[in-house]
């Protein structure tokens, strides 16, 4: 995931300015402070939210491709509640079949 000349803003004021950032593929801890755009940057990660810029995954752009984008894409808000009769390996499973149905 590569994301260039990212700016959030709130009223006209800017929130998050990220020049250039590159993600390879890993698990991040995104650590900060109470409202330091922690969240707001996962949500336009996720494209569930507006912003300036450039986010891309494999070279495909969440704002020229947005649904090819999103098929990359999985993003939960808040703690889930998974089911105990499946394992993990089933739920990531399923959830990945879900995903193609949909597009």
């Amino acid at each position: 995931m590569k994301i260039s000349n990212f700016q959030k803003s709130y009223t006209k004021r800017p929130f998050l300015d990220i020049p250039a950032l590159e993600f390879l593929p890993e698990v991040y801890w995104i650590r900060g402070e109470n409202g330091a755009g922690k969240s707001t940057l996962l949500k336009c990660l996720a494209g569930l939210s507006s912003f300036k810029g450039e986010i891309e995954i494999d070279q495909v752009s969440l704002k020229r491709n947005p649904r090819r984008y999103l098929s990359y894409v999985n993003y939960a808000p808040t703690e889930p509640v998974y089911p105990d009769f499946l394992t993990g390996r089933q739920l990531i499973d399923f959830y990945k079949k879900e995903k193609r149905n949909r597009l």
